[in-house]
């Protein structure tokens, strides 16, 4: 298929607000052309500087800020010459799926744009992003091409066998491609957030931070923390003591790696991940040793701990999504529990 994104950046706008180089976007898809943009990439998104104002006559730092300003002004220049001569500077990379229209419109398909980045070619980075650009009212018909085949029946069958043997690992391998690629997105989980959940009868919670390493690599970092007391009337009886009811609770921080994935399969586009932490915690016990509880006996154990961790997020809107979560907390001087638990994450854009 014809099938590519043209990416043409015009002349320098220095117009107020503007302050960038004016551009044109195609995206064409089977020899048509599936949409096309104007857009403008600021000063500031291609170099990483601020557009510095020219000094009035009375400023004490006249001369310093001219010479910033002169340095801004060969910058333009030279930006400006290198997308007059297509030098590879910027790139733009488009992620999109396609989509089979209802049986009404046969062999017509919609094209889905999922994002699209604007990429320092000689850095790497990301200079700007866009995300789920609607499109899907773009449709094309495929037309397949048509020709005669003169050869004899036998000739043609042998040679079509042929063919089809020779490429059949080929397109499986495609279509499975083709499958993830559209099936599972790079969306990045990174944010923060809270949940709440239970160890048995005694409650717990959260609070973490997630910080973007790659698109679908992140860096986890948590703070837990519960509290839970026995009822108050029931004497509890140990060695050479009496005690009447006792709370215990436990402070913990942790933090490791994590991974996730996007399902693009489904509507609500879940994100999916798992997480590695490992830490320390402090457990304590207050034995009380007086019905009005003013006095105890106190116990402090500390303990490392790592945690395997399993959840899904589900967006309600691009920065928030409802937080699902399966935890496995292994002790070092104790046995391991078990939790489930939920609460609310808000996505870094």
């Amino acid at each position: 298929m014809n099938e590519g994104c043209y990416f043409r950046v015009g002349n320098y706008n220095g117009s107020n607000k503007k302050e960038g180089w004016e551009y044109t976007r195609l995206f064409v898809f089977d020899g048509q052309t599936v949409f096309s943009v104007d857009g403008n990439l600021s000063y500031k998104e291609i170099t990483g500087l601020d557009v510095p104002e020219y000094p009035t006559a009375s400023d004490p730092k006249r001369e310093e800020k001219i010479k910033i300003y002169n340095d801004y002004q060969d910058n333009v220049e030279s930006y400006d010459s290198f997308f007059r001569l297509n030098v590879p500077y910027i790139q733009a990379k488009i992620s999109y799926s396609v989509k089979a229209e209802n049986v009404e419109k046969p062999s017509c398909y919609s094209i889905i744009i999922r994002k699209i980045e604007f990429i320092n070619i000689q850095t790497g980075k990301t200079i700007k992003l866009e995300k789920q650009y609607n499109n899907d009212n773009v449709s094309y018909a495929y037309v397949p091409e048509t020709s005669v085949d003169w050869r004899l029946k036998p000739a043609r069958q042998k040679a079509e066998s042929k063919k089809e043997r020779k490429i059949s690992n080929k397109y499986k391998k495609e279509a499975l491609k083709s499958f993830i690629d559209e099936s599972i997105g790079d969306e990045s989980i990174a944010g923060f957030g809270i949940n709440i959940g239970s160890w048995g009868e005694i409650g717990y919670s959260t609070i973490y931070l997630d910080i973007p390493l790659k698109e679908w690599v992140f860096l986890d970092g948590e703070f837990i923390i519960s509290y839970g007391q026995s009822p108050f009337d029931v004497d509890f009886k140990f060695p050479n003591r009496t005690y009447y009811g006792s709370s215990s609770g436990t402070i913990g921080l942790m933090g490791g790696p994590g991974v996730n994935m996007c399902l693009h399969i489904l509507d609500y586009q879940p994100l999916i991940y798992y997480i590695f932490d490992l830490g320390f915690m402090n457990h304590f016990e207050a034995h009380y040793k007086d019905r009005a509880q003013k006095t105890s006996d106190d116990q402090h154990k500390y303990t490392t701990i790592t945690v395997h961790n399993i959840g899904i997020a589900i967006p309600i809107v691009d920065w928030l999504s409802i937080d699902f979560k399966y935890s496995q907390y292994n002790f070092a001087n104790s046995r391991s529990k078990k939790s489930i638990s939920m609460g609310i994450r808000f996505l870094l854009q």
